[in-house]
Parts: structure tokens; C-alpha cells; sequence
């Protein structure tokens, strides 16, 4: 019951969505009439949290926790193909086949920063004290550079650390980006588009030659909240 009621909720809040981005994409096409509706590309794109606050200490010391207790698994690992079979596993793979299909297509790799840079994480928000750091991303840290050790790669991740992060939120997300650099950002990160871009990169890939306007519409909800926010 709980399950049918839910779906239902989902249901009209899609429908509502529906009307009323409509509503404002029939408003924007009767202020330009020199733009051809049909060049005309709607996305609808969630919002980040934006509260920022000084990073407790209590906040600290779970993720160095949770960073040590990776770091340790990642080390009774030979290499990275020993580990776990999971999410942040198989994340590898579609990010290499991601960062080709970007790098073949420039416009659409620029059109998803601008989206994403206008978001400002609203996929972030489950982040919590873990990043989405996992056993996998620290071996293969270790598999690009030997040299590394334990030791060498907590403090990497600990010297990073903000002052200040995004509340309720990742604790690496600030109000400009994330504290990591790309490298040590767990594969499920750096993988990540919500559906609406992922459906945006699509359309722009089966239209490569075709020019147009994208017209963004952003919800007040993240990219985890989006049912949970209004009753219609």
C-alpha cells in the first residue's frame, strides 16, 4: 500500500512538472519568435544545498575513520582487480567509456559543466562523512604509484579536508566544488550525471550538427529530495 501510495505521489508530482515546465517553455518561446520552438532544448535540473557551515569535529573524525578503515582493506588487496565487484568497481569502467564519449564530443563535455556549475551538487547531498570513498579508489591510487603508502594517502585525503562544507551535505562539498581534486574522488563521483543531463548529453549526440538554445528549468528540490518536497 505504502509502495502504491508513493507511486502515486511520484506520479503527480511528475505531471506537475510536466504542466508547468511547459507553461514556461510556451512563455519563452512567445519572447523570442526568431528561435524555431523545435531548436529549443528544456532541461529540468535539480538544486545543491547551499547552507555552509564550519565543519564539526565530530564530522572530521568519521570520515578519517572511515578513510583509515578503507585504506586498510585497500592495502589486503593486490590490485585492484582483487576487489569487491560493486558500484565503485564497475563505476571504472563507465567513467572510461564516459571521458571518451566527452572528449570525442567537446560541446556536450562544456554543455554538462555549465549544467552541473548551475546546480551546484545537487547529486552531492548524500555524500555524508564517506565521499563515496571506497576500497577500489584507494587501490587503484595505489596501483597508478607504488610508491604510495598508507600513511602518504590518509594525509592526502585529511589535508583536504574544508573548514567549511556545504551542511547536511558531503563533507568535501564547499560552496565552490568539491575539496578533492579529480583524482582522489571515488569513480562514482566523477561518473555521475543525474538522468535529466545524461538525457540532455543524448539528445545533443543524436543532433551533433544541429544548433539551438537550452533552456534550463531548476527545481528548489536535490537530486534525492525531488518527491519528497510538495503535495499537489
Amino acid at each position: 500500500a505504502k509502495e502504491e501510495h508513493d507511486k502515486r505521489h511520484a506520479d503527480s508530482i511528475d505531471t506537475h512538472e510536466a504542466l508547468d515546465n511547459q507553461k514556461i517553455l510556451d512563455a519563452y518561446i512567445n519572447t523570442d519568435k526568431s528561435i524555431p520552438p523545435e531548436k529549443i532544448k528544456l532541461v529540468m535540473i535539480p538544486t545543491g544545498l547551499a547552507h555552509t557551515v564550519q565543519l564539526p569535529s565530530a564530522r572530521k573524525a568519521q570520515y578519517q575513520t572511515h578513510l583509515k578503515e578503507t585504506i586498510e582493506e585497500a592495502v589486503q588487496y593486490s590490485n585492484a582487480d582483487d576487489a569487491v565487484r560493486d558500484q565503485h568497481y564497475d563505476a571504472h569502467e563507465r567513467l572510461k567509456q564516459q571521458d571518451e564519449f566527452l572528449q570525442s564530443h567537446p560541446h556536450i563535455s562544456a554543455a554538462s559543466d555549465t549544467l552541473c556549475g548551475l546546480c551546484k551538487g545537487g547529486c552531492c547531498s548524500t555524500g555524508g562523512d564517506h565521499g563515496f570513498i571506497s576500497a577500489v579508489t584507494i587501490r587503484r591510487l595505489m596501483d597508478k604509484d607504488p610508491d604510495l603508502t598508507a600513511q602518504s594517502i590518509l594525509n592526502s585525503y585529511l589535508s583536504h579536508i574544508p573548514d567549511h562544507s556545504i551542511d547536511h551535505s558531503c563533507i568535501n562539498q564547499t560552496e565552490s566544488g568539491c575539496a578533492l581534486p579529480k583524482a582522489l574522488r571515488s569513480d562514482v563521483c566523477n561518473v555521475y550525471f543525474c538522468d535529466e543531463v545524461k538525457s540532455h548529453q543524448k539528445r545533443m549526440a543524436e543532433n551533433d550538427s544541429e544548433k539551438g538554445v537550452t533552456l534550463v528549468i531548476q527545481r528548489s528540490n536535490t537530486n534525492w529530495n525531488r518527491y519528497e518536497a510538495i503535495d499537489f
